[in-house]
């Protein structure tokens, strides 16, 4: 039998537009969330919409951010219900403190990387607890899976 896989669309939150034209996730179907653009913009913003992108622009929070429930709001309507969030502290941490994380998907590599990066940017975060539902190792890597 043949089976269907759904490939997961790209959701891209970049409020200044920075992201490099010939990078891989810039491809039909990608979904690009940006703040309000200036008109020096506007022509990068056309490129991104001819290679099939569609670059939604929305207000940001004081801070400069981009609205976190705007965006899933948005996502709601157009029947997406379920996102997968990869980032850095500040978007983990956005995610976090404003409820919208249901689920953790941890996987860890033993690599040592210079210092490291901090996973979380607030230790209020970083501290709370953490259901374990599933642990597997794969070769030398480790995954968990979790809930809050």
């Amino acid at each position: 039998g043949r089976h269907l896989f759904h490939q997961p669309r790209p959701l891209i939150l970049d409020s200044s537009l920075s992201i490099p034209i010939k990078s891989h996730v810039v491809r039909p179907g990608t979904i690009i969330f940006t703040a309000c653009l200036a008109k020096k913009k506007i022509a990068q913003k056309e490129q991104f919409i001819l290679l099939g992108c569609d670059v939604i622009e929305i207000k940001t929070e004081k801070n400069g951010y981009l609205n976190l429930d705007e965006i899933l709001k948005i996502l709601a309507k157009r029947g997406i219900s379920s996102i997968m969030v990869e980032g850095g502290p500040k978007v983990w941490s956005d995610f976090l403190r404003q409820g919208f994380v249901d689920e953790f998907m941890i996987y860890l590599a033993p690599k040592v990387l210079g210092t490291g990066v901090q996973t979380f940017q607030d230790g209020d975060i970083a501290s709370r607890k953490i259901n374990v539902r599933e642990v597997r190792k794969f070769g030398n890597d480790l995954y968990w899976n979790g809930f809050l």
